[in-house]
């Protein structure tokens, strides 16, 4: 099968490809770049394995950086851009059921892709736009079929991550998981304590933002991860999956791509419904980052109030104005709103930040004849500040030093 490469990304890369050639050495682009190609869906990074050993790579291009060079990557830099370069490799014995304890070099493709997890990501295309495909990943496209390469068992025992990047992939393709695939995904599935959750965290936030999560979330309990990811103990799965479908459905049908935040966020709060938990907590033993934390239980906290509440001067002046969209955002989509009412609501506040104020703590202290600052200068510039917000007072020098010389008195 020959295709034509007329995508940018790889017209701009042949030129690596054909250099390598030109010493002798094979060259394909290889992995996700081409599975999406052939879906016809955007591509984003581009891989290339090669023949070559890492450091006959580095004696054809004047620009590379180490990366991985121990198992087989080297990073070249061309034309500003950045390639991951990986020589064919044999991969030994996985002891922490993530990455192999050896890594031998060989000089044939197809040995190489016997490594790789899924027969989709083992295709490869050469410089001319032929696809080589050892293991029938083109007709698992065609069928749109997630299916290990080789013995599923043996691929999650060597990497225990494939079997939650296999739900990935289904959520975010649309693909069914092939049934021995999901066989041998149930049996290891307790090795996914085995992996960092740093890694698991990217894996499962990607299912959650998946374009087609509504109708492959059934993945994660079919599979049984769920069990071995840091949820409550008494999770009822089933209903938290019903409760996020219907969350993100309409985003769904609508093309309208999900947020980190908003999934976490309807997360924390679904499981806020059923069970008394420690929302920060939860979120540590995700290793989720303290910003998305933030974020999410802010969005959390949103989604509990009633639409009247959130339009609150106080409330729309004193939550990130990110977020206040992002929940907005979610009502218009779901038909809770009809126009953007709470980005109408912030733009009419009297002041957006304290900074805005016209009277700083300088001031104050000033008028009252201060000597330094202290919680009564702190109380009183709150007050003001929320008599600005709430328009029971207007923002200028004047009006506020007669509030003060009153409160004052």
């Amino acid at each position: 099968m020959i295709i034509e490469l007329n995508n940018p990304l790889f017209k701009q890369a042949l030129p690596i490809l054909k250099q390598i050639e030109s010493h002798g050495y094979e060259a394909y682009f290889v992995g996700g770049s081409v599975r999406d190609y052939l879906l016809e869906l955007e591509i984003h990074d581009i891989d290339i394995a090669t023949s070559a050993t890492p450091e006959e790579v580095k004696e054809i291009f004047p620009v590379t950086i180490d990366v991985g060079i121990e198992h087989g990557t080297v990073i070249v830099r061309y034309k500003g851009e950045s390639y991951e370069i990986t020589t064919f490799r044999v991969e030994g014995k996985y002891s922490d059921f993530r990455r192999p304890d050896t890594v031998d070099f060989v000089r044939n493709l197809e040995e190489d892709t016997l490594r790789r997890d899924f027969t989709i990501n083992a295709l490869a295309i050469d410089k001319e736009g032929q696809v080589y495909d050892y293991h029938g990943g083109i007709a698992d496209l065609n069928k749109a079929l997630i299916r290990a390469v080789g013995n599923p068992k043996e691929r999650f025992n060597e990497d225990a991550l494939r079997m939650l990047r296999a739900i990935r992939f289904a959520s975010q393709l649309g693909f069914e998981i092939d049934s021995k695939t999901m066989e041998a995904i149930k049996e290891l599935a307790p090795l996914i304590e085995k992996i960092a959750m740093e890694r698991i965290l990217i894996e499962f936030t990607k299912f959650l933002k998946g374009k087609f999560f509504t109708t492959q979330s059934h993945t994660l309990v079919s599979s049984q991860l769920y069990q071995y990811l840091p949820f409550p103990k008494t999770l009822n799965i089933d209903d938290l999956v019903i409760r996020l479908n219907n969350d993100f459905k309409p985003f769904e049908d609508n093309n309208i791509e999900k947020s980190d935040v908003l999934v976490w966020g309807n997360l924390l709060f679904h499981l806020g419904q059923i069970y008394e938990q420690d929302d920060r907590q939860l979120m540590r033993q995700w290793k989720q980052s303290n910003e998305t934390t933030q974020q999410s239980i802010v969005f959390k906290e949103l989604r509990k109030m009633s639409i009247d509440d959130i339009l609150e001067p106080m409330n729309l002046y004193r939550y990130d104005t990110k977020i206040l969209k992002l929940i907005e955002k979610f009502y218009l989509i779901h038909g809770f709103l009809t126009t953007p009412l709470i980005t109408e609501k912030i733009n009419q506040l009297p002041i957006q930040s304290r900074q805005e104020m016209q009277m700083n703590g300088q001031q104050l202290m000033t008028l009252l004849e201060m000597d330094r600052g202290g919680p009564i200068l702190g109380q009183l510039l709150g007050e003001i500040e929320e008599e600005i917000v709430n328009s029971r007072l207007a923002n200028n020098y004047h009006d506020i030093k007669k509030y003060v010389q009153l409160k004052t008195l």
